[in-house]
C-alpha cells in the first residue's frame, strides 16, 4: 500500500475541512512557510 499525502488549499492557504464541509474550515497558513517548518524537522 502506498500513502500519498494531500494538502487542501483555499485562496492559497492550507485548510482542513471536516468531511468536505466548508463551514468547518480551519486555516493553517501559508503552504511555503509550513513546508520550511516541516523540512527543518526531518
Amino acid at each position: 500500500m502506498r500513502l500519498l499525502p494531500a494538502i487542501d488549499l483555499i485562496d492559497g492557504k492550507i485548510v482542513r475541512l471536516t468531511e468536505g464541509d466548508f463551514n468547518t474550515e480551519e486555516q493553517y497558513g501559508d503552504p511555503y512557510e509550513k513546508l520550511k517548518e516541516w523540512r527543518g524537522r526531518v
